[in-house]
């Protein structure tokens, strides 16, 4: 049983099996329902996602956003809300990623990164264990 990589259609059904395996894991089990689903369903829409599943069952879910460099750098420096650019989809900040297992982190990773090749990539990393919070971002080279 390996892990199969897909993504969902942009369904009722698909939002409430994103939204139902997202809200098993911290922070996400947390977070206000409006502004979450809302977040899972722009990301179903424009097909920013990614599953990871095992026998049919979603098992990893890891969502983004494509907009501009300069928007991704204020929102990982709090000095600005993140959205999207429509003159500029060069950077991908990743807004939701939670696995069953976290053997299957890197995994999911790598796929996504073949997905949104020649982006720079912007992310907020979350700790369960109650480590402070780190930003981070892999800039592509220009």
């Amino acid at each position: 049983m390996s892990l199969v990589f897909g993504r969902l259609s942009d369904s009722p059904n698909s939002l409430g099996l994103a939204a139902e395996f997202v809200a098993r894991y911290p922070p996400f089990v947390t977070y206000e329902f409006g502004p979450m689903v809302r977040t899972l369903l722009f990301q179903l829409e424009r097909q920013t996602h990614l599953v990871g599943t095992i026998d049919e069952k979603i098992v990893a879910y890891l969502g983004w956003m494509r907009t501009s460099p300069e928007i991704a750098e204020r929102w990982i420096n709090e000095d600005g809300k993140l959205r999207p650019d429509p003159r500029s989809d060069d950077a991908v900040a990743v807004t939701v990623f939670a696995v069953a297992d976290p053997k299957h982190s890197l995994a999911m990773i790598r796929k996504a990164k073949t997905i949104e090749a020649g982006r720079s990539v912007y992310w907020k990393r979350y700790f369960t264990t109650g480590k402070e919070p780190s930003n981070r971002a892999v800039r592509k080279k220009r």
